[in-house]
């Protein structure tokens, strides 16, 4: 058996079926790198905590109501939507929204990463939302331009 394997044109273009999967993979890939942002910024947040028990004699503990959990679980979860239309869209609309929505999703995640990293003294939170979250995006943002060029 030989598997099919299109080879990209003399001038180095992607088909457009190449170039949505490509886009999908990378939009994928920033998605999960904010998922382990957010997991390191969990396990943060949980450490400080218990550090501030620990240390402190009255115990305060912050408690978010429901509408900032419902909020925070929203936006988290919109960032799978980039993928989902480079996945199944086919038109220049799709690649478009794609585009937006996930240039958008990420620049917030990303500026909300940097301020708490930078509020909290906790650098390692800003280098993670760089290196997990923007620069995968960078590259998604790159092959999604790729991929409307090709429709």
């Amino acid at each position: 058996m030989s598997s099919h394997r299109s080879v990209p044109s003399a001038t180095g273009r992607l088909s457009p079926d190449e170039a949505k999967a490509r886009t999908a993979a990378l939009w994928t890939l920033a998605a999960l790198g904010l998922l382990l942002h957010n997991v390191l910024h969990i396990f943060s947040y949980v450490a400080e905590l218990a550090r501030t028990v620990r240390d402190a004699a009255p115990i305060e503990l912050e408690i978010f109501d429901a509408g900032s959990l419902w909020g925070y679980a929203v936006s988290l979860t919109l960032v799978v939507l980039p993928a989902l239309l480079s996945w199944c869209g086919k038109s220049k609309g799709s690649a478009w929204t794609a585009l937006v929505l996930g240039t958008l999703l990420i620049l917030m995640h990303a500026a909300a990463g940097w301020y708490h990293g930078i509020h909290d003294g906790a650098s390692y939170l800003a280098f993670s939302a760089t290196v997990a979250m923007v620069l995968p995006a960078l590259f998604a943002i790159r092959s999604n331009w790729r991929w409307i060029g090709s429709l």
